[in-house]
């Protein structure tokens, strides 16, 4: 099984969903982790339960309001982790297409833009 405990992940889409689940599982097994999503309220939520674990007592927690269509803010991330983490070994881009409802652009276009983007971002 991977080793998890003292790494550090970051976690889009940490606010609900897969993403939040994943989350959640990661802090479990002992992982830092670095939270991002859109929605501020709900992202509160999941870092306090997480900050509620008792695994967590060791762990770094960090969250960001994250826009992944805002390719400024998207590369504006791996920065901020890096400032509070130091490291990251793990990237999971969980990303809710409710989005594409507010949007003129296709889910697969905002999904497959936002991928490239968040993934160009920690890949330089």
């Amino acid at each position: 099984m991977l080793k998890l405990a003292g790494r550090t992940a970051v976690v889009t889409g940490a606010a609900g969903g897969i993403g939040r689940g994943i989350a959640l599982a990661l802090a479990r097994r002992g992982c830092h982790v670095a939270l991002a999503d859109i929605d501020e309220a709900a992202l509160a939520r999941t870092t306090a339960e997480i900050a509620g674990q008792e695994s967590a007592r060791s762990l770094r927690v960090s969250h960001y309001r994250l826009d992944v269509a805002n390719r400024a803010a998207v590369a504006a991330l791996p920065a901020q982790v890096m400032a509070a983490h130091g490291a990251v070994d793990i990237l999971s881009t969980m990303r809710a297409l409710r989005s594409a409802a507010r949007s003129s652009r296709s889910p697969k276009a905002i999904s497959i833009g936002s991928s490239e983007s968040i993934s160009g971002a920690w890949c330089r």
